[in-house]
Formats: structure tokens, sequence, C-alpha cells
């Protein structure tokens, strides 16, 4: 099985030499990021009882959300195979009956789990700005990544011998679920929804001899035989869904904050303490080539032959505010320029949410660019404009020049200036 994110695509070696976040904290007073938010208040009110408490099976059980960052040992997590004498796993000099198929000469034996935070997913298109509300909606959805059953004799062995079985049952694509969350955006507030997925991960010896022919296996090192300690495998953990009682990805959904004039997310301390989970918070480059994805606009000219002139009309949403700003000024002040000594007038600039495409069934995809945060422009401009001009302006502030690419406007085949 091959575990991969869709969305935002990253490697996953099988071997690591290390668990991917050390328990280097005090046991008995965890940071906050490590708890999950349903549970805060009780782990805030008495930690000491709080954590006392301990899930029964949680390496198998999808009945419940699992319990993060505790370190689950042979206790807890009943082994399938266990580690002989000399360090090797059981069943690894054997041709063995695994899950729907043989294990050739391989075997993973468990020795530890545990459960954490992975890498936010943010939910495509969710820009977000002042002065208008957020909305995230239960048919907003964000794709997590696909289980697919590659049938090797490696994902066999892990499937034997992790507790609780290795990836999904069948071939899936896994996608976490909006839920209905209505955000009020004060003064200079801007931001996105974002879903922190739940990985399991499993640590242990994994050993492999050499097959050779029918149910022969060679333990010789000559031959390529090994043993490799602290192998740690991670997937994608799924839970019962309250609702439907189908497998749905275990996680929460936040909020983040982020700079309106850089689209950087603002300081932990302004954040859900899980995104400030390692390993949670996508990189500054990254999250900045999200939202620059989610940047639209259009642009287009209209002609007023009673005042010989034109009206520009611009769409868009997603830009950054030091490109347009809050209000407007900086795009009406590129306008002006292109306007020449003309100048302009009539100059309008205001805030919308976009719910049009999100809803209508007519367009084959749920959330196209235009859902979210947007404002509408308009001015009046004089007739020697070139569209062309307004066009390189918003491509220089991050978006596209639409219809606006011709160095004259024209109307019905014809040149302004020849009307």
């Amino acid at each position: 099985m091959l575990f991969f994110i869709t969305l935002l695509p990253s490697p996953r070696p099988y071997q690591v030499q290390a668990a991917s976040v050390k328990f280097d904290w005090d046991p008995s007073d965890p940071p906050l990021w490590t708890i999950r938010p349903e549970e805060r208040v009780a782990f805030l009110s008495n930690k000491t009882s709080f954590l006392g408490k301990r899930a029964s099976n949680p390496c198998e059980d999808r009945d419940k959300p699992a319990d993060l960052y505790r370190q689950y040992g042979d206790a807890d997590c009943k082994p399938t195979l266990k580690l002989q004498s000399d360090g090797s796993c059981q069943r690894w000099d054997k041709v063995y009956n695994g899950k729907n198929t043989q294990v050739k000469c391989m075997s993973f034996c468990q020795i530890r789990t545990y459960f954490e935070w992975s890498r936010e997913q943010p939910f495509a298109f969710t820009k977000c700005h002042y002065p208008l509300a957020c909305n995230l909606t239960t048919n907003d959805t964000v794709p997590l990544g696909s289980w697919k059953k590659s049938g090797s004799n490696l994902d066999q062995a892990l499937e034997v011998g992790i507790s609780g079985g290795y990836g999904s049952k069948s071939d899936l694509e896994f996608y976490a679920q909006g839920q209905d969350w209505s955000l009020d955006m004060n003064q200079g507030q801007c931001g996105y929804f974002t879903f922190i997925p739940v990985k399991k991960i499993t640590c242990g010896t994994l050993s492999e001899s050499v097959y050779k022919t029918g149910t022969s296996c060679s333990t010789s090192k000559k031959d390529g035989a090994n043993h490799k300690i602290n192998y740690c495998v991670d997937q994608l953990w799924n839970i019962k869904g309250k609702s439907s009682g189908k497998e749905v990805p275990d996680g929460i959904t936040i909020f983040v904050h982020t700079n309106c004039s850089t689209r950087e997310p603002l300081a932990m301390e302004k954040q859900d303490p899980a995104y400030a989970a390692p390993g949670v918070a996508l990189d500054k480059e990254r999250i900045q080539k999200v939202q620059q994805d989610w940047v639209w606009n259009s642009c287009s000219f209209t002609w007023f032959q009673s005042q010989k002139k034109l009206k520009v009309f611009i769409r868009g949403g997603g830009f950054r505010d030091d490109k347009i700003a809050s209000d407007g000024d900086k795009l009406a002040s590129e306008i002006i320029k292109c306007s020449g000594d003309a100048g302009i007038s009539d100059s309008t600039f205001n805030w919308f949410y976009n719910d049009y495409y999100r809803f209508n069934i007519k367009f084959p995809e749920p959330r196209p660019k235009e859902v979210g945060a947007s404002w509408f422009y308009s001015a009046i401009v004089p007739a020697k404009i070139s569209p062309k001009c307004v066009g390189n302006a918003l491509v220089s502030m991050g978006g596209f020049q639409d219809q606006c690419v011709e160095e004259e406007h024209s109307v019905n085949g014809k040149k302004v200036s020849e009307l």
C-alpha cells in the first residue's frame, strides 16, 4: 500500500531512524498542542486525572478518536508476531499465509505505536478577508489521499505485523468533510480553514531473509538477509463516522489567521494550539503557493457612447493587500496611471462574499476559485485608455489579464478612436 497526499504531495520513505516527534516534554505536563480541542477543558482542569486514563486497544479501536502523543507498547497493542531471542522477528525465515496472500521470507514485529497530528490540508478557496464573515459548510471537502493495494511483499508483511492492519481494507479515496462554521472577521483579520489529519506511526523490527524456491528462505547475510531495527511506517488513521458508520479521516478543522498584506500565517500564539505541533503548518513558500492558486479576477470594458468614455469593471479575490490595498486604493492608482492626464471618475470598490458557484449545481466543480471573499471595482475612464495596460497591472499584482489584452478597446469590431 502506498499513502500519498493528493493536494500537497510529499514523499513518505518506508524507513526512518527515529519517530518523527520525540517525546521530550514532561510526561505529567505535556504541551497543549498534544491535546484534542474537545478535551482541553478536562485536561486543564485536572491534568493528573486526564493523563491517567488510557484507551483500551488503541491500535485497533476505530469507534472513537485515538489518544495523541502517547507511546503504546505490548500491553496496549498486542503484537501479532514477537521478537525472538536473537533479535529476529518470528516467521522471517518462512513462507506463510498473510491476509489474502502469502508473505515470503519477511516479517514485521511491532514494538511501539503512537498517534500524532499530520500536515495541514487547507480547504480549497476558503479565502477569508474582513469585513466579510467567513463560512465553511458540510459540503466542503479536502482530499487527503488514497490507499492503493500494491500487493507487495512488504505491504503484506506490514499488514500482518501491525495491530489494526496497515492501511485501508480497500482501495479508497479519503476526503475530510467540512462543518457548518461561520466566523465574523474583525478589522484587519484574514485567514483560511484547514484540516489537520491524524496519522498512526508504528515502529518495530523488519526482518528479511531471501526467498529461494518453494518455501525455502535463506537467512545468510551473504545472500542479503538483514534486520532493520526501529523501522517506522505511518498511515492516515480513519475512524467510524458518527452518522454514517463508514470510515472517515480522524482529525480536526481549525481556522488559520493570516496577515492580510502578506498572506503569511500569524505567530503561533494567535493560532489554535494544534497548529503549533511539529510538522503541521505548511512552510511559508508552500502556503504562499496554495493561496496564490486561489487568486482570480475578471477584467472588462464597456463603451458609453453618450459620454464618449469607457467604464472598466474588475472583480477578484485572493489578492494580497500589499498589492491592491484592503480599500482598493492601490488598484485605483494603477487605473489612474493607465488613464494618463484625463484621470478617472466614479471610482468604486466594494467587498462581497461570493457563494454563487458554491451551491449552483450547473457547475461541475463544487468549489471554483470565485467562492469566498471577493471584491468589485469599477470606474469611468478615458476612451484612449489601453485595456492592455490595465491587464498588465493586474498581472503585476498577481492576477490575470482576462479580457484586458487590447491596446485599444473595440466596439462591434471598430476601435474606439473610430467611434
